[in-house]
């Protein structure tokens, strides 16, 4: 059986990867919501234009347009995820006596 503060953090936890799973399907569905939805990807294009300067010949390109952020603010967002993803492993670990 769990305790009471295991199981928040693994709602955290849970709760966080949905977030950042959203977040990187956004920066790589708008290129394709591009043609398709136009509003809901200026709006996406616009919420990443204050934290990335989106020059399309630094951009990793899907669909036919670039993403939503440049090659290294994606690089980033991948690497935040799989930190989070193996977070509870190395967690674990480091909670083992010696």
């Amino acid at each position: 059986i769990m305790s009471r503060p295991a199981r928040i953090t693994r709602r955290v936890h849970f709760f966080t990867l949905i977030a950042i799973s959203i977040w990187i399907a956004s920066i790589l569905l708008a290129p394709w919501m591009k043609d398709r939805v136009p509003l809901l990807a200026g709006l996406i294009y616009m919420a990443f234009a204050p934290t990335c300067h989106q020059v399309s010949e630094r951009c990793f390109h899907l669909f036919g347009g670039p993403l939503a952020v440049c090659a290294r603010c994606f690089g980033i967002y991948i690497g935040f995820f799989a930190g989070a993803l193996i977070f509870p492993f190395i967690n674990r670990r480091c909670e083992r006596p010696l």
